[in-house]
This record gives structure tokens, C-alpha cells and sequence, in this order.
């Protein structure tokens, strides 16, 4: 009976070791999840629309005025270089006799540009013409 005792009593002692269930153990260091709450999410500000900077109108501007040619100092300055200037008023000439005149003076050598010869053949008909 003692083999039987014995044999019992380790059979209880088994069965009480596997079929209770082991007490539950929460281990504290595990974090518990936590409520649903509000987060504050950073929201980058809203990107506004900018307007690119207005140019102002420019209004076309005239260009600038051709320099207005002095027919008379051209006369005292290219002309009096060959002869005097008391010349042109000693003989009056129509505009078309002036400009041949002129023509026929920078054929000798007067140095005129295509602007100072006008300038030159206005001023002489307006002074000394017929």
C-alpha cells in the first residue's frame, strides 16, 4: 500500500501542477495602451498664393531728338577755313542754288556730314535767300 500511497500521492501532485491554471502576471514595465485622446498634430501653415511684383508700365518715350545742328557756326567754322563768310551775303541764292553751292564746296574739300550739309544749305536760304 505504500507503492499505491506513493504513486497517489505523486499523481495528485501532477495533476494539481498542470491542470490548475497559473495566477495571471502582469509585468509593470510594459506600457498599458492608452485612451484614444486628441493629438496636436503641427500643420504647416497654409501656403499662400503670392502675386508676383507689378512692373511699372513704361510708356515708350520719344528718342531723343537728333542734337540740332547750328547752320551758322558750320558756316563760320568749315566755311571761313577757304574764304570769309562775308561771301554768302554778298550773293543771295535760292535753296537750290545753295545747295549746289554747298555740293560744290565739299567737291573742293569742305568737311560736312550728310547733317551738317543740310544744316548748311537751311541755314544759308533762310539768311542770305532770294
Amino acid at each position: 500500500m505504500q507503492k499505491t500511497s506513493i504513486l497517489l500521492l505523486l499523481l495528485v501532485f501532477l495533476l494539481t501542477a498542470c491542470g490548475s491554471p497559473a495566477p495571471a502576471v502582469v509585468p509593470t514595465d510594459v506600457p498599458q495602451p492608452q485612451a484614444a485622446t486628441a493629438t496636436t498634430v503641427p500643420v504647416e501653415p497654409a501656403v499662400q498664393p503670392t502675386t508676383p511684383p507689378v512692373e511699372p508700365v513704361v510708356q515708350p518715350t520719344n528718342p531723343p531728338a537728333a542734337p540740332v545742328i547750328d547752320g551758322a557756326a558750320l558756316l563760320e567754322d568749315r566755311c571761313s577755313v577757304c574764304h570769309s563768310t562775308n561771301k554768302a551775303k554778298q550773293a543771295p541764292r535760292t535753296k537750290s542754288d545753295w545747295e549746289k553751292t554747298v555740293l560744290r564746296m565739299i567737291d573742293k574739300g569742305a568737311q560736312l556730314n550728310e547733317a551738317e550739309k543740310q544744316a548748311l544749305i537751311d541755314h544759308l536760304a533762310q539768311t542770305y535767300g532770294k
